[in-house]
This record gives structure tokens, C-alpha cells and sequence, in this order.
């Protein structure tokens, strides 16, 4: 009885040490070490704090490791699951060596119950070991320009190796949120998955997740993690309006409060503008040495950003070089288009050729030459 006293007596100091120390962001009454708010699509940051400090993740890495899993195998891929996938520490589904699970099912063993074992299984299915698919996970980082994350392990268990930042963290979510198989994942409650090849009886796989347990407007779902070392940590994301954020906190004691008032407060402040229209004309640009005088150039894709009631944004477009020369390929970069506000380029668009054309043929520059030398005109660039 004594015991349980004290027990609670330290749950209670360490809980207020959290909130005392925790630092005071506007619009946040935070306890998180560690977060931010991003729109998905232009990658913008609403709110921040320490977001590009780097920090442990704990089991918010999984996110990395589903996204690579979808992007490397079929969910119908059949896993027979390897001695080192099993007994690993931490939360598991309590995989058996030899017993078969598809992908799928290992993906809800994954993000559901945060299976460690699974992570491990699914890992070497994709990766070929865990070193290889380490090595994976590292460089698909690298691509999208997560430069303060690096990874040990496919499951987030402790290691001074493996951190993240909550803004590196943010973009791994939005490139994730783009395999709608994985927010279906991601908010299902619960499901049962077979145990050891039996057709009876199955694994109960419950969502530890209370936003989607609580059905929080426009959740989509993602991952929670922690470590003693971690702390609390959550990615999460919901849509509204054809706008979509992700919030992450890593460290937070408090963490699916956080996130709630923070993905409220970007619905509440931001609302989801068009600013660049794909096929937009830019100019037409002169093209040296080709029969064609000029060629259109437009912008290649549609650019949509989160704006403040009152925001001004700006469009920068400008070409690299004044002309073009010969020969150009249809859907060539020639210059960019670039997205402001407040002084900061939020997005870049590429401006590109509408159509190619050829360089001239010795005959047609021939043929220019002269007509150029007996008349004094010149009937199209040489």
C-alpha cells in the first residue's frame, strides 16, 4: 500500500516538473519539447517549436518504415517470418518463426499495435536484412530533403544513432499520407490477424491512437511512440476542406491534447488557396537556331497554399536565360516559378517548354543565310 503511495506521489512531482519547465508557445499550451504544423502539400510550417532540433522518435519511426514497405512490396506478399523478426523487445504481436502473415496484416500489426517484431519482419522482407533496409530508410530520408534524420532500426527502440527532428518527421508523414491504403490502415480501430498459419482464432490488433479512437474531425491517422528516453511522441494528420495537416510533438507529455489544438488552430487560422494553375502561360521565349521563331513556356504543376485571413502572397516567375537555343524538348526547364510570403519562398514550380523543337539542318541554315544576304531579312533565327 506504502508502495503504491509513493508510486503515485512521483507520478505526480514528475508530471508537474513536466508542465512547469515546459516551455509557453502562443496558441499552444504546451508540454512538448519539440513540434510543428505543417500543411501537407507545400510542406509550409503554420507553428513551430525546436522543430528542426534533433530528438529521439521512438516508435514514430515506423511511419518511415510503412512508407517504404508500400513503396517496395505488394500488400498480398506473403511473409514467412524469420527467427530474427521474433522475441525483439518492446511492444510486439508475438510473432512465431515459420508462421506466414501478408503484408497487410503485418502493416496492421505495424501501426496498430506497434509491433516491434513486425517492423522487423517486414523489414527484412523489403531490405533483404535490417542493415539493408536501414540503408533504405536512410536514403529514401535523403530524398525528401529530411537531412537531420538518421535511422538505426526499422522500429524506433533507443539508439544515440537514431533521431529525427519534428519538421524532418512532418515531411515523412506527408510522402506517407500519399498511399490511401495506409490512412485506411492507420484509422482502423481494430482487427484480427491469424496466429501461427491457424484458421481459427486470430491476434486482436487494437489502435492505441485516441484521436481516431475519438474520431477527431478529418483524422487520418499516423503513429505514436515512446521510450523512457523518447518521451511521448505522436504524428498525426487530418484533412478538412481539401486541406490537409500534420502535427508532431516528440517528447510531449501531453501529446494527443497537443496535437488536437494544434491541427484545430490550423483549421481555424488557414484556408487552402490555388496561387499557380498548371498550364499557366509565362511568356514565349525567343529559340535561336530553329525554324520557330518563339516558344510558349508554361508552369508544369498547380500550387496550393495555407493563407491567413489578410496574407498577401506573391508569384516570382522568372527564366533562367532570356532565349533558348536549339534544340529544345517539350516539358524542358527553363526557369521557375516562385511562391512568397512574408519574404520566404514557401514553394518553387518549374516553368517549362509547352512544345520541343528541332535545330535547324545545315540546308535550312544555308537557305537562311542566303535569303538573309539578298534581301536584308532574316526569315527565322540562325
Amino acid at each position: 500500500m506504502k508502495r503504491s503511495i509513493l508510486k503515485i506521489i512521483a507520478a505526480f512531482i514528475t508530471a508537474a516538473f513536466v508542465f512547469l519547465s515546459a516551455p509557453q508557445v502562443k496558441g499552444v499550451s504546451t508540454t512538448t519539447r519539440h513540434m510543428v504544423l505543417i500543411e501537407a502539400s507545400s510542406k509550409r510550417i503554420l507553428k513551430g517549436y525546436r522543430e528542426r532540433e534533433r530528438a529521439p522518435m521512438a516508435s514514430t519511426t515506423k511511419i518511415m518504415t510503412a512508407l517504404l514497405t508500400l513503396e517496395n512490396a505488394s500488400l498480398d506478399d506473403t511473409v514467412e517470418i524469420p527467427r530474427e523478426a521474433t522475441g525483439i523487445e518492446g511492444s510486439s504481436i508475438y510473432l512465431v518463426p515459420g508462421e506466414r502473415l501478408t503484408v497487410y496484416e503485418l502493416l496492421l500489426g505495424l501501426m496498430l499495435s506497434s509491433g516491434n517484431d513486425a517492423a522487423c519482419a517486414l523489414a527484412i522482407h523489403v531490405g533483404g536484412s535490417i542493415e539493408g533496409f536501414v540503408d533504405m530508410m536512410n536514403s529514401r530520408a535523403e530524398e525528401l530533403y529530411a537531412l537531420d534524420t538518421h535511422f538505426t532500426n526499422p522500429h524506433g527502440l533507443h539508439s544515440n544513432e537514431h533521431y529525427t527532428t519534428a519538421y524532418d518527421l512532418a515531411l515523412i508523414s506527408a510522402e506517407a499520407l500519399k498511399w490511401e491504403v495506409l490512412t485506411q490502415i492507420c484509422t482502423t480501430k481494430s482487427a484480427y490477424i491469424p496466429y501461427n498459419n491457424s484458421s481459427e482464432g486470430g491476434r486482436y490488433i487494437a489502435n492505441k491512437n485516441k484521436l481516431v479512437l475519438e474520431d477527431f474531425n478529418g483524422i487520418l491517422g499516423l503513429k505514436i511512440g515512446y521510450t523512457t528516453t523518447a518521451g511521448r511522441c505522436l504524428a498525426a494528420a487530418a484533412k478538412r476542406d481539401n486541406m490537409t495537416l500534420i502535427a508532431v510533438v516528440l517528447n510531449c507529455y501531453d501529446m494527443f491534447e497537443e496535437c488536437k489544438t494544434l491541427l484545430s488552430g490550423g483549421f481555424s487560422d488557414y484556408t487552402l488557396k490555388q496561387v499557380v494553375r498548371c498550364g499557366e502561360e509565362i511568356a514565349s521565349v525567343n529559340v535561336k537556331g530553329a525554324v520557330q521563331k518563339s516558344l510558349k513556356v508554361i508552369t508544369s504543376k498547380d500550387v496550393s497554399v495555407p493563407l491567413k485571413i489578410g496574407e498577401i502572397c506573391t508569384v516570382s516567375k522568372s527564366l533562367y536565360t532570356p532565349s533558348l537555343t536549339a534544340p529544345v524538348e517539350r516539358g524542358q526547364e527553363v526557369g521557375k516559378a516562385q511562391v512568397i510570403i512574408g519574404g520566404e519562398v514557401i514553394a518553387a514550380v518549374p516553368i517549362v517548354a509547352l512544345e520541343g523543337c528541332r535545330r535547324n539542318s545545315f540546308y535550312e541554315r544555308l537557305k537562311a543565310l542566303a535569303f538573309t544576304f539578298f534581301t536584308g531579312n532574316k526569315i527565322y533565327s540562325q
